[in-house]
């Protein structure tokens, strides 16, 4: 018998301000707990404290930071499907179709620690080999992502620059990828050696007295302490950028569909006995 069908009519300006709206306030409260739960050890028990550790990879944040990449990822899959077949848009499909597979590994790294993981093992085989110390004086996986990882990002920008031609949207951009950047900054301070004349949390905690503050307030050392809540700004950066990010992905999603209307087929057209 022939079914009349489903037709789901989806205000997207409205649910990318929802999900922008949702995933602040998710990030917000992982900042809480992590300080709250795990920092401020409300709870003594260990696998509490690690499942709300915003600096762990195998916690709540970090599962909810890979979600979101797999979902802007997908978004933008989406937006590949909805222009590769129109009239003159094979340079623009192409490129949505760059930024689908980047978002989408991004999600993959950020869910099996790749790029930590290929670092780990060039020191080990750079130390198993006996060669001399890195030039490099932070982490090894810097060295060898962020130049890819980087120029990624320069074409992201230049293409959604042009894609995104409201001044807001922009705007918004521009924050989300200032906020990558700071990310990243903070991530090459955290892996300097104590010692290094770079280490900005070993300077402060040699010139300020904060040991005993913090000892008392963490049960940590302030060099210790400074390290985990960098960690945090550094993770809370990360996922605010891919929120604002799926979120202008969401709006233009939006304005390039239109009107989208999707047929689901069983594949048989005979009835069955």
């Amino acid at each position: 018998m022939a079914t009349s069908p489903i037709r789901l009519n989806i205000d997207a300006a409205r649910l990318a301000r929802r999900v922008l709206f949702f995933c602040v306030v998710a990030e917000l409260l992982f900042v809480l707990l992590d300080y709250h739960i795990n920092f401020a050890e409300w709870t003594q028990i260990g696998a509490m404290r690690r499942l709300f550790n915003i600096a762990r990879e195998d916690g709540l944040a970090s599962w909810f930071a890979s979600t979101q990449t797999l979902l802007a990822g997908l978004t933008l899959a989406f937006i590949y499907l909805v222009t590769r077949g129109r009239q003159g848009s094979q340079g623009k499909s192409a490129g949505w179709l760059v930024l689908a597979g980047f978002f989408l590994y991004m999600a993959i790294d950020d869910g099996a620690q790749l790029h930590e993981r290929v670092g780990t093992t060039i020191d080990a085989m750079r130390e198993n080999a006996g060669a001399s110390a890195s030039f490099f004086p932070s982490y090894t996986w810097q060295l060898v992502f962020l130049p890819v990882f980087g120029a990624l990002g320069l074409f992201m920008l230049v293409f959604l620059w042009r894609e995104l031609e409201s001044p807001w949207s922009r705007a918004l951009l521009l924050t989300a990828i200032s906020f990558q950047a700071a990310a990243v900054g903070l991530d090459f301070v955290e892996g300097l050696e104590p010692d290094h004349p770079w280490n900005l949390y070993a300077t402060i905690s040699d010139r300020f007295d904060l040991d005993a503050w913090t000892e008392e307030r963490f049960g940590e050392s302030a060099y210790d302490t400074l390290v985990h809540f960098s960690r945090s700004i550094e993770e809370t950066l990360e996922m605010a950028s891919m929120s604002i990010l799926w979120f202008l992905f969401l709006r233009h999603l939006g304005v390039t569909a239109g009107l989208l209307e999707i047929r689901v087929s069983s594949g048989s057209t005979g009835h069955g006995a």
